[in-house]
């Protein structure tokens, strides 16, 4: 299960089922049944699904299941008569006793998964889901059902584990994420990847989605073609206070040959503090990315406080905060790291699981 920074799941197919069950196909190009670790409210377990063209379905009976209890809960009625789910929030689910059935991965006919039968209703109201028939039961797509149910849902790579119901690292958490530049401010200017700006928000935008995903409150300083003074960017900071501070950027240099990721981090902790440890684990995810790193960067202005504004800014109202500089643009083979949305993707990635892996050492 993959998201689109994170890769939980790729474009969203909408399947509306009317009382007339006009049917959408549900054909498949790949089918597995699966086993997937998932961490469900900070409680790791096992998901029997499917696992169809690279996204989980699932039932609503086992979501339930697992929910029964927390705040994310729901109940789950079948009306036979007139083909309807109906799912109602906040209601006490009875377990059945046949939830989350096990079984083992591997093939499955995808011709085995049928178009839908049955109307699903989400608090009276009907709710596009893309849903299919197996053996009886209506499995949605997981990514789907929580977007409906506004339940945080994300993949985490790094432990190959799907999170629903947010992770505990980013729980009352606020992060401002800063793209760099941005309107008539272009930044750096690349013959190879064109202009920085862009390739800030792209990466910001999706680092913002994956965080909101995990269940953290984010703040963007702009929007994608918003010219906004560092001023008041700055200004932002102050009167927000978040617990932290990211400003996506790419480099570029007067030689036009330096090569290899950059963080730059407050000068207050330039012998230890939160900026230079998060610092330090953004460079690891950036060299798993395969990633030249270059020293962590502490520049100080000539009062011997932060030298770039953001940074000093945090700084004033003890937020950590760091700009991180995943390739110099101008070079060639530095800007082959930035030039497809896959890479971006990866960047964004990179940064989020440096961010959730610096919150949990927190907590």
């Amino acid at each position: 299960m993959k998201s689109r920074l994170c890769k939980l799941l790729p474009a969203l197919v909408l399947c509306l089922i009317f009382p007339l069950f006009a049917q959408n196909s549900a054909a498949f190009d790949t089918a597995l049944c699966h086993t997937q670790p998932t961490l469900i409210k900070g409680q790791e377990t096992i998901f029997y699904s499917y696992l169809l063209d690279s996204e989980n379905y699932v039932r609503l009976r086992d979501v339930a299941w697992f929910l029964r209890g927390t705040d994310a809960g729901f109940s789950v009625q079948w009306d036979d008569a007139q083909r309807i789910v109906s799912l109602t929030t906040g209601g006490a689910y009875d377990p059945l006793g046949t939830e989350n059935t096990p079984h083992e991965s591997g093939p499955f006919d995808p011709s085995l998964a049928l178009p839908p039968t049955a109307q699903l209703l989400i608090d009276g109201q009907p709710a596009e889901l893309s849903s299919c028939l197996i053996d009886g039961s209506h499995y949605y797509r997981l990514r789907d059902l929580c977007a409906a149910l506004s339940i945080p849902v994300w993949w985490d790579d790094a432990r190959r584990i799907a999170v629903v119901g947010g992770d505990p690292a980013f729980e009352n958490r606020t992060v401002m994420v800063d793209a760099g530049h941005g309107g008539s401010d272009i930044g750096a200017v690349s013959q190879w990847v064109g202009y920085e700006e862009r390739l800030n928000y792209a990466v910001a935008s999706e680092l913002a989605g994956m965080l909101r995903a995990a269940g953290c409150r984010v703040v963007e300083t702009r929007g994608e073609f918003d010219t906004v003074m560092l001023t008041d960017r700055m200004a932002q900071v102050r009167a927000l206070c978040p617990d932290l501070l990211l400003s996506v950027h790419h480099n570029a240099s007067d030689s036009h040959t330096a090569t290899g990721a950059t963080v730059l981090a407050q000068v207050g902790d330039e012998y230890g503090g939160p900026s230079k440890t998060l610092a330090e684990l953004l460079g690891a995810y950036f060299a798993s990315q395969g990633r030249p790193i270059n020293d962590i960067l502490f520049r100080k202005n000539s009062l011997g406080r932060d030298y770039y504004g953001l940074l000093r800014a945090a700084a004033d109202v003890s937020v950590p905060a760091v700009i991180t500089e995943y390739a110099f643009i101008d070079h060639p083979e530095d800007s082959c790291c930035v030039n497809t949305p896959e890479k971006l993707t990866a960047e964004a990635n990179a940064i989020f699981l440096a961010v959730r892996d610096w919150f949990s050492s927190l907590s």
